[in-house]
């Protein structure tokens, strides 16, 4: 293979595909192409070097089901042997979230894989510590597996990560440091004395002696105490570059490392993802001035010389290239991060050992269709490209298939409504996108951290008779509270702006809501309330976030708010338009005596209140101050029920609307009157592509 790269002069190219070189126009392109290759060829495992750290090919890989690269951990070692670097997470707090994150799903750690699948579930969808929560979730694993017996085993483990933890400024000594690797390292121990299975035995043998040799590192420290960086430093002495073959069950992921360097064990395939210059080069001080050369020999100093660096350069840069024993598959980008794409360093040495490389270069067109060159000379030809296929308007099915469900949400009726397809997609053939155990979209944590913090606060008897400074106290040990059980995010490296928000900012916004409720003499019935009632005959629940009841000239009011952690904008204009159909529902099955009540959206960060009912909510914004509330929404309600009866109609007849970017006319919902039916967004007299589109996902089109 590229052995031949060590010999001296340039070698005319071979074409027996030990050396290929693919061009894709950027490294999206490239990711989609190479997850396409890796699906349809399973025996494709390479070892992926990653310098620039692009995750084109991991997003692409697990869009397409694929065993991912697992870069959280970054690491050249045996994925086993992340644990020796995970673990460090619970000796200060805040936890990183992150590695809480890869502790769990680390291959090997002290708890049981469905245990620890279990709090994974509970971490991601809540990212924080709750020890209540785990518990409770630990006896009802153990009574499900019939494993009473462990429970005060993993209870223990628990306690013990849980409360060693210190402060994150604080320093540990380095004797406690010990003890708690030493802890691990029994259990480990124990574990591999009374394992059977001899694949599970010798990782276990792996582990057990890195523990021990990080032990003795830590036994002759110098420090007499640690923080997380010494920690890591030491870390450095044991997690060497290792063999990283792995074992066929664990993981299931491609192996990825940053740099050429780290590459210690034999492998069949390379595959240098991003081969282009993304490190700094050399400055000029790596130059020596004449006058400076004529002073180094007059102190009788002598430098190495230009052509001894170049030969000591191409022995280092080369040195890894041994461990490669079938292909070596570079990915050239012609852009990176929108500029022209700058050679990597190691390419001048392909192009001094071998010429006419061009033999070996595939230009990839279509990404998906790409193949890489079989042992035989073979150069890539132009296609003809097929055109992406059209949008149909509609699937033609059995008629009378779908009948209505146990309970529609405003999610589901909406996709009835405009994207019918999707409705029998998601609600009918139960096809969902799978569960991924990664922390959650940052502004989407926001918002669901907001919302939790002001609605704990809200439902509390006396929140509305205390003074400024008492409230704020409260609010302070609720956030502090909420954001140690479900916002370790908050704690991530460049999280701190948020994280000042949520401890500072927003109590002056919550206060503003509290001034809202007082004054307008309302009182907190509840938040997250479950209602249901009937729309165009149709069954439909929801949850209120924020639902306020008053008397007032002898009658009971019901007044909802929408809490928006952001996007004044988009809900103003939601307001404005008449668009607030999921008010228009809530207002209906919230208060059935009067078929429609007040409601309002609360964007949290600004503290703004937009409402169409201003006897309501005197000092909020009035939207649509030119029509009644009542009638609004009666006009509103009346479209909805138009609508599902027309979707129910078609459906009926076995017609399932499909089309997106397919011309209105060709779409009977568009030729219906606006004022009476709820008609999807359009542009350039075509429907509107959804924001995620599954039938585009479904049949795989670029």
């Amino acid at each position: 293979m590229p052995s031949v790269l060590h010999d001296i002069g340039q070698t005319k190219i071979k074409a027996d595909a030990s050396v290929q070189l693919l061009r894709f126009n950027n490294l999206l392109s490239a990711g989609k192409g190479l997850s396409a290759l890796i699906a349809n060829d399973p025996a494709f495992k390479p070892v992926i070097i990653n310098e620039s750290s692009n995750i084109s090919l991991a997003l692409s890989l697990r869009e397409n089901g694929e065993p991912t690269t697992g870069q959280s951990m970054q690491s050249a070692s045996h994925p086993d042997l992340q644990l020796l670097a995970i673990i460090p997470v619970w000796l200060w707090k805040p936890y990183n979230a992150q590695q809480v994150l890869d502790f769990f799903l680390s291959p090997l750690n002290i708890f049981s894989k469905g245990l620890s699948a279990r709090w994974l579930d509970l971490f991601t969808e809540n990212p924080g510590i709750r020890f209540d929560a785990w518990i409770a979730e630990l006896d009802e694993f153990t009574k499900k597996y019939h494993a009473e017996k462990d429970t005060e085993k993993y209870t223990e483990r628990l306690n013990f990560i849980l409360n060693i933890g210190k402060e994150h400024n604080e320093r540990i000594e380095v004797e406690t440091v010990i003890e708690y690797y030493n802890y691990f390292y029994q259990n480990f121990n124990a574990r591999c004395a009374l394992t059977k299975e001899e694949e599970l035995k010798s990782r276990l043998l792996r582990l057990c002696n890195s523990f021990r040799e990080f032990i003795d590192v830590l036994k002759i420290t110098p420090e007499k105490e640690l923080n997380l960086f010494d920690i890591q430093k030491l870390l450095q002495l044991i997690l060497v570059p290792v063999s990283i073959k792995p074992f066929e069950k664990q993981a299931g992921s491609l192996h990825e490392i940053s740099e050429a360097g780290l590459l210690a064990g034999n492998c069949d395939d390379v595959l240098w993802m991003g081969f282009s210059s993304t490190k700094t080069v050399g400055t000029l001080w790596n130059e020596w001035t004449p006058e400076e050369l004529k002073w180094l020999k007059d102190k009788n100093i002598l430098i190495d010389s230009a052509e001894h660096h170049a030969k000591r350069d191409f022995w280092f840069l080369t040195q890894w290239l041994r461990f490669v024993k079938k292909r070596l598959i570079v990915v050239i980008p012609a852009v990176v991060e929108g500029e022209a794409a700058q050679p990597h360093p190691f390419q001048p040495f392909l192009q001094a050992c071998f010429s006419d490389l061009h033999e070996v270069t595939i230009n990839v067109e279509r990404p998906s269709e790409m193949q890489l060159l079989k042992n035989k000379k073979s150069v890539t030809e132009k296609r003809d490209v097929s055109p992406i296929p059209k949008f149909p308007g509609y699937w033609q099915i059995g008629s009378n298939l779908f009948k209505p469900r146990e309970e529609e949400s405003f999610s589901s009726l909406e996709n009835l409504m405009k994207y019918p397809y999707r409705w029998v997609m998601s609600y009918q053939l139960k096809l969902y996108r799978g569960r991924t155990l990664a922390l959650p979209n940052s502004f989407m944590f926001y918002g669901t951290l907001s919302h939790q913090i002001f609605q704990e606060l809200l439902v509390l008897p006396d929140v509305l008779t205390m003074k400024e400074n008492e409230l704020k106290q409260l609010y302070i040990e609720t956030t502090e509270k909420f954001i140690e059980q479900k916002g370790l995010i908050l704690h991530i490296h460049g999280e701190e702006g948020n994280l000042k928000i949520f401890h500072e900012y927003l109590f002056s916004k919550f206060f503003i809501l509290v001034d809202h409720i007082k004054e307008n003499k309302w009182q907190v019935k509840g938040c997250e309330i479950k209602g249901s009632g009937t729309i165009g005959g149709e069954k439909v629940g929801g949850r209120c976030d924020l639902l306020l009841t008053r008397i007032k000239n002898n009658k009971t009011e019901t007044a909802i708010v929408d809490l928006k952690f952001g996007g004044q904008s988009k809900y103003r204009k939601l307001m404005e338009d008449g668009e607030d159909l999921q008010l228009a529902i809530y207002s209906r099955i919230f208060h059935p005596q009067a078929h429609t009540c007040p409601t309002s959206y609360f964007i949290i960060t600004e503290g703004l209140l937009f409402t169409t009912c201003k006897d309501a909510f005197t000092n909020a914004i009035q939207l649509r101050q030119d029509l009644d509330y009542v009638d609004t929404y009666t006009t509103v309600l009346r479209k909805i029920e138009n609508t599902i009866h027309f979707r129910r109609k078609e459906l009926n007849s076995g017609l399932i609307e499909a089309g997106e970017n397919v011309g209105t006319d060709e779409l009977d919902i568009f030729s219906q009157d606006k004022d009476l039916f709820i008609i999807p967004k359009q542009e350039k007299k075509a429907k509107t592509l959804s924001t995620y589109n599954d039938y585009v996902t479904f049949i795989d089109t670029e």
